[in-house]
């Protein structure tokens, strides 16, 4: 694709060249050579704006591509930290699924077992459940 925008360029630039040099002859046979000098002139006048626009068209293109490359590398980044995201809240609600399993294994356990396990792992007993998960 690119090099077929590189070839309508030098088509139309060789048209451009053309259509110059026409009108370089005519300015010739009317007014004569001095009038050639002037209309080099103003033909380098219209090649260097040409060139001028075409380096800001091209300079233009390359901010565009950074740019979309840019909100790309964006989107992929937040596509990447909302799967993260998802795996947070999968991790989370089997962490609490796992809390109310051990919390059902304790609570079914025999008083002197509770107390037993609890004194061994340094902590106190509760007679309500404080440590019920919601």
């Amino acid at each position: 694709m690119e090099n077929n925008k590189n070839e309508d360029i030098g088509v139309g630039f060789w048209i451009f060249v053309i259509i110059i040099l026409l009108i370089i002859a005519v300015v010739v046979i009317y007014w004569g050579w001095k009038a050639v000098s002037v209309g080099i002139g103003i033909t380098a006048a219209i090649f260097s704006a040409v060139i001028a626009a075409n380096l800001v068209s091209d300079a233009h293109d390359r901010e565009i591509k950074a740019k979309e490359k840019e909100i790309a590398d964006l989107k992929a980044e937040c596509e990447r930290l909302n799967r993260r995201i998802e795996s947070t809240e999968a991790d989370k609600g089997d962490l609490k699924q796992r809390l109310r399993d051990i919390h059902l294994f304790f609570k079914n356990l025999k008083p002197e077992t509770q107390e037993t396990i609890f004194e061994k792992l340094g902590m106190e007993t509760s007679e309500n459940d404080e440590a019920n998960p919601s």
